[in-house]
């Protein structure tokens, strides 16, 4: 699966944008026909929020939001939505 990290008003390091692509292609055992994870972490004054859109083949998409104080912690509400 291709994994497109984004950051918004925030910045993510390298090992942070590492673990996100890995939980997100661990999404693909529960939809092994998903082919792209779009990631978007935007800072805002006191919380992080992190959204991600799935496509899936054949046209169908899977939306996920997710906020938190922290951006790894808004990174695995949203990972867990997605896995529901």
């Amino acid at each position: 699966m291709d994994v497109i990290v984004t950051a918004r008003h925030c910045e993510i390091p390298a090992d942070e944008r590492e673990r996100i692509r890995e939980q997100m292609q661990g999404l693909q055992r529960f939809e092994p026909r998903s082919s792209r994870a779009e990631v978007v972490v935007t800072g805002e004054k006191n919380r992080f929020v992190a959204e991600a859109v799935l496509s899936i083949d054949r046209g169908a998409r899977i939306h996920g939001e997710a906020a938190a104080d922290e951006a790894r912690s808004a990174v695995d509400r949203l990972v867990e939505k997605l896995a529901t």
